[in-house]
């Protein structure tokens, strides 16, 4: 087990993570992995205490989360605007609905302050603190206004039917390209995918998960994610793959369901397969 600092957004966030020959970094974020070696980290005081600064290190200072969203919320919101042509009505509902979001989320930073700042660690050490930050934080970061949230539901309530349909267009693009995204640094370095191969495996994921949004998931957890659906998959991918990829996407799998146990307490894991609920 390693500890693993991550950037996210300005934030850093203490992990423990089971060691993994690729730290891949999305195209969904300027963020990257900075994997802390175990002879470094024997070298890190014992805490009884997360302090206020310590907090600021694992889930940012509130204004900088809340700048975060507000940047994510801006985005979003012009990326389906151009898309699907919004109206001002819409927009104005689609805003309130962030706020709502926001406030939610901040609310969570609220929670987890006042939890641990200044507060004995629990039973567990700082392993409980970090995954509940990870479960409760992290996650919903990850995707704030994904189709979880408020803002998602009052999208798909006030679309028209011609707007859905390129709003799915939208989707099913996004979804392809964070799916690519996530299978593509298995092998780099060994041999990679053709460009026939790479578009086989994406299209086989993306219809065997209709509903998975990949770029939902956190980065640090997304090589573990990719594993277990490969190994999900393994006799559609199989005919896919020559023998030195299968041979390699074996060697991965141990480490996925390793972390099966956790990414399942966070909610990443199974995918769930039903198709997303249209306009009511």
């Amino acid at each position: 087990m390693r500890m693993v600092a991550m950037v996210f957004g300005g934030m850093t966030i203490l992990c423990l993570s089971i060691p993994c020959s690729v730290a891949a970094q999305s195209s969904f974020t300027d963020d990257v992995v900075i994997d802390i070696p175990d002879s470094e980290l024997n070298l890190m005081p014992l805490i009884n205490t997360v302090t206020e600064a310590q907090f600021v290190n694992m889930s940012g200072s509130n204004e900088n989360v809340r700048a975060r969203l507000l940047q994510q919320y801006r985005s979003r919101l012009q990326k389906i605007d151009e898309q699907c042509l919004l109206t001002d009505e819409q927009r104005q509902k689609l805003q309130l609905a962030a706020r709502g979001d926001i406030a939610r989320l901040m609310s969570k930073v609220d929670h987890l302050r006042e939890k641990y700042v200044n507060q004995p660690i629990p039973a567990g050490g700082m392993i409980v603190v970090s995954e509940e930050i990870v479960r409760d934080l992290m996650v919903p970061l990850t995707l704030p206004f994904g189709e979880k949230s408020l803002f998602a539901k009052v999208l798909h309530h006030q679309l028209t039917e011609a707007q859905s349909e390129q709003y799915q267009a939208l989707d099913l693009f996004e979804r392809r390209d964070a799916v690519r995204n996530m299978v593509a640094p298995f092998f780099r370095g060994l041999q990679p995918l053709s460009l026939v191969q790479e578009r086989l495996i994406v299209e086989r994921i993306v219809s065997r998960y209709p509903a998975w949004h990949p770029h939902a998931v956190p980065m640090l957890y997304a090589h573990y994610i990719a594993i277990l659906v490969a190994d999900d998959m393994s006799d559609e991918l199989r005919p896919i793959l020559d023998d030195t990829q299968w041979q390699h996407l074996q060697s991965q799998i141990p480490a996925g369901r390793r972390l099966e146990p956790r990414l399942r307490s966070f909610g990443l894991w199974p995918i769930r397969e039903e198709p997303i609920r249209g306009r009511q």
